[in-house]
C-alpha cells in the first residue's frame, strides 16, 4: 500500500502523502528508539524523514518502503550525530542501567551496557552502507528487501553484511585486546 502511495506522492498527491505518515510515524518512532539512542527530539527526526520523503518520492526505485524510510531516517540520525547540533546531543545510552531488564546483578548489568556500548561504536566505525545493511539485518529485514531499498543485489548485501560482522567483531577484539577486562 504505501508503495503504491509514494507513487502518488511522487505525483503530488497530498492526500497519499497523508496516508503514508499516519501509517508509518508510529513505526519510524519505535525503530528510532530500538537503536537506543538519545535523541532529545525524536519528532524533529521524524519530521525531517517525512520532509525527505515528500520531497524525494520521486526517487524510489520500488521494493520495501519501509526499509527506504527507515534508511532515510538512519541518515537523518547520522548526520545529527555526526554534527550533534541539529536535534541536540545523542550519545548510547551511557551509564544507565536497567535493572527492570531481568538481570539482577548491578555487576552484569553495568558489564552488558559497557558491552553494549562497544557494540554500537563499532557500528558507528563502519560505512554507511554496511552499517545499514546490519541494522536492518538486526532489524529483520529479509535481504531481498535491503537489496531492493540499497539498489543493489542480494549478493551485495550479503557481502557487505559479512564484511560488516566481520569489522565489527575485529572492533571488539581490538578493545578486548586493549582493555583485558572486556569480555572477561
Amino acid at each position: 500500500m504505501d508503495e503504491e502511495d509514494i507513487v502518488l506522492v511522487a505525483s503530488g498527491d497530498c492526500c497519499a502523502f497523508e496516508r503514508i505518515v499516519q501509517r508509518n510515524s508510529g513505526f519510524l518512532r519505535n525503530r528510532i528508539h530500538r537503536c537506543d539512542l538519545r535523541v532529545y527530539d525524536v519528532d524533529d527526526v521524524i519530521q525531517e524523514s517525512f520532509v525527505r520523503v515528500l520531497t524525494k518520492a520521486s526517487l524510489f526505485t520500488g521494493g520495501n518502503f519501509r526499509s527506504w524510510l527507515v534508511r532515510i531516517a538512519m541518515n537523518i540520525v547520522r548526520d545529527s550525530f555526526r554534527s550533534r547540533n541539529k536535534f541536540g546531543p545523542m550519545t548510547p545510552i551511557d551509564g544507565e542501567i536497567d535493572f527492570d531488564s531481568g538481570c539482577q546483578d548491578p555487576a552484569l548489568a553495568a558489564e552488558a551496557s559497557e558491552e553494549l556500548s562497544m557494540v554500537k561504536s563499532a557500528i558507528e566505525s563502519l560505512p554507511d552502507f554496511k552499517a545499514e545493511v546490519l541494522l536492518q539485518h538486526c532489524d529483520g529485514v529479509l535481504l531481498s528487501d535491503i537489496a531492493k531499498s540499497e539498489g543493489v543485489c542480494v549478493s551485495t548485501v550479503k557481502s557487505r553484511l559479512r564484511t560488516a560482522k566481520e569489522s565489527v567483531r575485529e572492533s571488539l577484539g581490538t578493545l578486548r585486546s586493549i582493555d583485558p577486562k572486556v569480555g572477561a
